[in-house]
């Protein structure tokens, strides 16, 4: 079909052959492979031909080539095959995903965004100079971009937990550093 080998619209229906060059492809082939290799349909550029359902095989319907030309056994590749990308985490999940998409000539297909968010819990745990545990919750999103191309399916993930994490542990040396510095002892009173 790239290459105009059929050079007027035709009706085609997977699995048939055309009788001439001026039918659609509506006659069911004998067999639907040829050499273990699955045919979805044939063209004939010329001639004609009639064999009958059920009766012979491909290599039959082939010698009534009658005057054609050229004879093409024709596969459609209707199957689109899903690609799965994991970007690493980051503080800003669209941002990452449409610089990917940017970087990877991809940049027109919008598609469609799914957010999702669940919450992460991360202890801080203080020794000194009392034993204290505390508990900061947050909430950890997940992008997902799905969208097609004309052979592909592409679903891009990103989420912004390894960011968070990171920012909670720095957090907990500041916390720590700052009580340590600021200590105020027990059973002493204090007056502003």
């Amino acid at each position: 079909m790239e290459n105009n080998i059929i050079e007027e619209p035709k009706l085609i229906k997977l699995g048939c052959y055309n009788a001439t060059p001026h039918a659609g492809l509506v006659l069911s082939l004998p067999s639907k492979t040829f050499h273990e290799i699955d045919i979805d349909t044939i063209y004939f550029d010329d001639g004609i031909r009639i064999i009958e359902p059920q009766q012979g095989n491909i290599q039959d319907l082939l010698k009534l080539s009658n005057g054609a030309k050229n004879i093409y056994l024709l596969i459609f590749n209707t199957i689109k095959r899903a690609i799965h990308i994991n970007l690493p985490d980051s503080l800003n999940p669209y941002k990452d995903i449409r610089d990917w998409k940017r970087a990877n000539n991809l940049y027109n297909y919008e598609g469609e965004y799914n957010r999702a968010s669940k919450s992460g819990n991360n202890p801080i745990t203080i020794t000194k100079p009392t034993y204290k545990e505390i508990n900061i919750s947050y909430a950890i999103n997940l992008l997902e971009n799905t969208f097609e191309t004309e052979d592909k399916i592409y679903r891009i993930t990103c989420q912004d937990t390894k960011p968070k994490r990171d920012i909670l542990m720095d957090y907990q040396k500041d916390y720590i550093a700052w009580l340590n510095q600021c200590y105020i002892k027990y059973g002493c009173t204090y007056q502003g």
